[in-house]
């Protein structure tokens, strides 16, 4: 007779006797799971029919089912808070184990970075691509980045940057300007940047980006991710320290909203698949009765998030989405958890870019963004930033205006909204 063994756990197997010669039920034998693989392989006995448990993961959050596996970590919280900006909240929330965050997408297959600091300069702290970046061309009207003096040369009819006359359209290409090489370097800066989510004076969220590098992975503790910080409840976005502290619940039954500590879920009719006042609402004939009560379930929970923004994050338009999976990787990868990002300047995650969504831009620009009603996040209105490619944690015209263009119809476009070849698509 076939044995079955639960999914989860290489814990302590105990062996129940069903048949004859032991009571039912009746442990006769702990191994642990090796030990029992081995005493029970390669053939199955055929004596009466044993029942196997397992003792497995220390709570459900550590089980992963897809691959069988206990794991300190489970699938981070995914969700999408704009068209640039992808919010992950590690699960379970308390854990000594440090983890770190794997993100792919299905839209993009080259696409595997992990989670990390933004890349900035080691000495003045600006942000970068590459080393180049934190060394500027000086003695003339060019400053842009270089590595050394043969990056300053310049066309002598426009200044623009050139390597030869081809590059200026047949005029001299020279090198009157010299390179201010500091030795700095170009790396993931950390500790993370704290970011006021809300607009409201308090930080309560780590901003993070995608490196390319794995050794420049963060792994930290799920409390070291951002659940120190000043957490919100998930749905009502109100102060929390525990998710017993967040009162948005939903009824058990039509799965609407309701608040925990004052249930205001109506009576389900016992035939009609919908909620009722009296007996009147079910209409489903004899019988069909408003009495079958609801409860009102705890439903939000009390986060702290990391923000990850970058060149690699970008949004849907209508013509497609973008999504992205995230898997925790805390030894094994566990996941994956996935979000499709919102279209392009859209701020309120309807998919449609209209006056509401300018609207809110300029709410955050004023510092009177509304984190009472969704989204509750000033960065679903940040689009742009003074750097190529980059959103800049700050709401000002240059991010209305981009929601103006889209509104009149104009999408993402990385070579319009760069000044820097840099800027570019994952899969070029």
């Amino acid at each position: 007779m076939r044995k079955c063994v639960s999914l989860c756990g290489l814990g302590v197997v105990s062996l129940f006797a069903l048949g004859t010669g032991a009571a039912n039920g009746q442990a006769v034998t702990d191994f642990t799971f090796e030990q029992w693989i081995v005493k029970n392989s390669p053939v199955l006995p055929s004596e009466p029919a044993v029942a196997v448990s397992v003792v497995g993961c220390a709570n459900d959050a550590e089980c992963d089912e897809v691959n069988d596996v206990c794991s300190a970590c489970g699938p981070p919280l995914v969700e999408s808070v704009g068209s640039r900006y992808l919010a992950i909240t590690p699960q379970p929330a308390i854990s000594p184990t440090p983890v770190g965050f794997l993100v792919t997408s299905p839209d993009w297959p080259c696409l595997s970075k992990y989670v990390s600091g933004f890349y900035k300069c080691s000495e003045t702290g600006g942000r970068c691509f590459t080393d180049a970046d934190c060394s500027y061309c000086v003695g003339g009207p060019y400053d842009g980045p270089c590595l050394d003096d043969e990056d300053c040369k310049t066309c002598t009819h426009n200044h623009a940057p050139c390597q030869t006359e081809e590059d200026c359209d047949g005029n001299p290409c020279v090198q009157v300007q010299t390179c201010s090489i500091s030795g700095e370097t170009c790396a993931p800066h950390l500790p993370l940047d704290t970011l006021d989510i809300s607009g409201d004076g308090l930080d309560d969220g780590f901003i993070a980006s995608l490196v390319d590098d794995p050794a420049d992975a963060l792994f930290l503790t799920p409390e070291e991710w951002g659940t120190s910080l000043y957490k919100r409840c998930s749905v009502s976005f109100e102060p929390c320290t525990m998710a017993a502290d967040c009162d948005v619940g939903r009824c058990n039954l039509t799965q609407r909203m309701c608040s925990v500590s004052e249930p205001e879920c109506r009576n389900y009719c016992t035939i009609s698949d919908w909620d009722c006042l009296t007996d009147t609402d079910c209409i489903a004939g004899p019988g069909d009765t408003c009495t079958v009560p609801q409860t009102c379930e705890a439903y939000e929970t009390c986060m702290g998030r990391v923000y990850v923004t970058g060149v690699d994050i970008l949004p849907s338009e209508k013509t497609y989405t973008t999504t992205y999976e995230v898997r925790a990787d805390c030894g094994a990868l566990v996941g994956p958890a996935s979000a499709v990002m919102w279209h392009w300047a859209d701020a309120d995650a309807n998919n449609v870019v209209n006056f509401a969504d300018i609207h809110l831009g300029v709410l955050a620009f004023l510092r009177s963004f509304p984190i009472d009603i969704p989204p509750r996040t000033t960065v679903s209105v940040d689009l742009v930033g003074v750097e190529p490619c980059l959103v800049d944690q700050v709401v000002n015209f240059s991010d209305i205006l981009q929601a103006v263009l889209a509104f009149k119809g104009s999408k993402y476009d990385p070579d319009v909204l760069a000044i820097s070849e840099e800027c570019d698509v994952p899969c070029p």
